[in-house]
């Protein structure tokens, strides 16, 4: 009987190691780059690799799906790689966004975590969908959000700061916003 405590401390003290392992995000600041078609954007955040990923949802003849525009999904890079589904607490409270239809193709877009960074999906002059939004008050493509945390627990996160990053619709140059929580 103490074998088997000792041999399932083992495993789970060895399993503890190894996700901790895996979850460390990349030390050189080197992280994953999802490489997904219809890519609007993605959310990545400490404490690990896995990333929230935002796809222009089409059909399958590459048609927006006008009532459900944004697919919205994981890519758990600790579990090699694979896409899984936000649950509905993250849907609702974390990473889930409003969009409504504003008419000539445009969609007004809110994060149900940040309502305050007004966004806006649209078709650009490359005939392809965007996220665009207000950053440092020039009018860019957003590409990634980072958001630091630094202590909490999964249902309420300490968060320090969100960064946004995007590129200047018109001059193409990198611009990016720290934002810190109220």
């Amino acid at each position: 009987m103490l074998i088997k405590f000792y041999t399932l401390l083992s495993v789970v003290v060895i399993s503890y190691t190894t996700a901790c392992a895996q979850k460390s995000p990349p030390p050189d600041g080197s992280w994953p780059v999802p490489d997904v078609p219809n890519l609007l954007f993605y959310i990545q955040r400490d404490p690990d690799i896995n990333t929230v990923v935002y796809t222009l949802n089409t059909d399958d003849s590459g048609a927006i799906n006008q009532k459900d525009p944004i697919k919205i999904f994981w890519i758990k890079y600790t579990e090699g790689a694979t896409h899984k589904p936000l649950n509905i607490l993250q849907k609702d409270l974390a990473y889930g966004l409003s969009v409504k239809p504003k008419g000539h193709e445009q969609y007004d877009v809110k994060a149900v975590a940040y309502p305050k960074m007004a966004m806006l999906l649209l078709k650009g002059k490359d005939n392809k969908y965007h996220i665009s939004l207000s950053l440092n008050n020039r009018q860019c493509v957003l590409k990634r959000i980072f958001i630091r945390i630094v202590g909490g627990n999964h249902l309420h996160p300490d968060v320090a700061y969100l960064d946004f990053h995007g590129t200047e619709l018109y001059t193409g140059k990198v611009v990016t916003e720290r934002v810190f929580p109220d």
